[in-house]
């Protein structure tokens, strides 16, 4: 019997061909048609056999457009976001009209789908309202995060030397791109404002630009703030590093307009730290009551909101505990040196309540008949923490 795909994790589809060399997954890579580790032609003239067939992207959910295959077709969604900003002239990701075509492709082939998988409430809401699939077609499946990795550590001095971190100064930590969906323009003012009353207070940015007009617009906006010593623009930290620099800082912050999901929260609330995060999006329903939320245009209150988290008091220490606990939202058996196998059991089980079958049905008086899952992973992700 093929096995249920794994936790959707930064790194799932690094590890999958691994994986898929000890299984029957296919593993699907971008937009090829074979597994990722055959050297067959990459067409999508066939697929695998199988009776559900998951994508794990919304971008590959195009394909159901050209050909749809035999079997129940289930699509991960993790957010619509390019296509809900596809006219703010601003926040909009699309470079020209090909972008566009291709995720209105995508956008179609959702309501081609027998199933979909949104990683968090505001995901699905987001599908029922503009792509109007009905809410009950669509199951909620928080993503997670691996707490053999992301966990407390003592963090060496090395690493300080490594990124230029000296001692006797408190930080903030940012993970993510320079999308303007980000909202990275009030935290630089609301560092600003932070700093002439704390002024050892210093940020983290951790991640590459991918938006190089949005990137001179923030340097030169740290520079009208007198920030330019103040922000370490770190673009490429080995994800082995990035635990380590979430236990270095003092606070994370969250200040995005728009998130499908949002790693950083989880990880930064599984690593100890105390997360500050915009009120907006899916941010409110990862963080609950285990960190600070915030107007996310209101720069006053940001600025107030991290202030009060560094100063004295019980409040930081009452937030790490609770964040120990909610950083495990989304796999109740985190807690488990088996935790990632007992994952790809839950999922295996959303597979049934899902499209009511069993995997092994044996109809009367003949032997079981083995039913069978294929996955199309996309390609790997960058670690440079979109």
């Amino acid at each position: 019997m093929a096995c249920a795909p794994p936790a959707p994790t930064r790194s799932a589809s690094r590890r999958c061909c691994r994986r898929c060399r000890a299984s029957a997954i296919g593993c699907w890579g971008g937009w090829a048609s074979t597994p990722a580790h055959s050297s067959a032609p990459t067409w999508w003239a066939r697929y695998p056999r199988a009776d559900v067939y998951h994508l794990t992207s919304q971008n590959l959910a195009s394909l159901l457009l050209f050909r749809r295959p035999a079997g129940k077709v289930v699509v991960t969604v993790h957010d619509i976001i390019p296509y809900m900003l596809r006219a703010d002239r601003q926040l909009s990701v699309y470079r020209g009209a090909a972008d566009r075509l291709f995720d209105r492709m995508a956008m179609a082939g959702l309501k081609r789908a027998d199933r979909l998988i949104a990683v968090s409430h505001y995901s699905k809401r987001s599908v029922v309202a503009l792509l109007h699939i009905r809410a009950d077609q669509i199951d909620v499946v928080h993503e997670s995060v691996d707490h053999s990795r992301f966990r407390p550590l003592d963090v060496p001095a090395a690493l300080r030397e490594r990124y230029s971190l000296p001692a006797g100064r408190r930080y903030l930590i940012y993970v993510g791109s320079d999308d303007p969906r980000k909202n990275l323009a009030t935290l630089l003012r609301a560092l600003a404002e932070l700093r002439q009353t704390q002024p050892d207070v210093e940020l983290i940015k951790v991640g590459r630009a991918h938006f190089d007009a949005e990137r001179a617009r923030l340097r030169a906006l740290a520079a009208e703030l007198g920030l330019a010593g103040a922000i370490h623009w770190l673009d490429d930290v080995p994800e082995r590093d990035l635990p380590l620099l979430y236990g270095l800082a003092d606070l994370c912050v969250m200040p995005s307009l728009y998130e499908g999901f949002g790693f950083p929260v989880i990880e930064a609330m599984a690593c100890g730290t105390p997360v500050v995060a915009a009120n907006a999006s899916s941010l409110p329903e990862l963080l609950g009551d285990a960190g600070r939320l915030y107007e996310p245009r209101d720069v006053h209150a940001l600025a107030e909101a991290i202030g009060e988290l560094l100063g004295p008091g019980a409040r930081r220490e009452q937030l790490r505990q609770r964040a120990a606990a909610r950083s495990a939202i989304s796999c109740p058996q985190q807690r488990s040196r088996r935790r990632w196998r007992a994952t790809r059991c839950f999922r295996l089980h959303r597979y049934y309540a899902l499209y009511r079958v069993r995997l092994f049905r044996a109809p009367r008086g003949k032997t079981a008949h083995r039913r069978s899952i294929s996955t199309m992973l996309p390609q790997a992700q960058s670690p440079a923490f979109a």
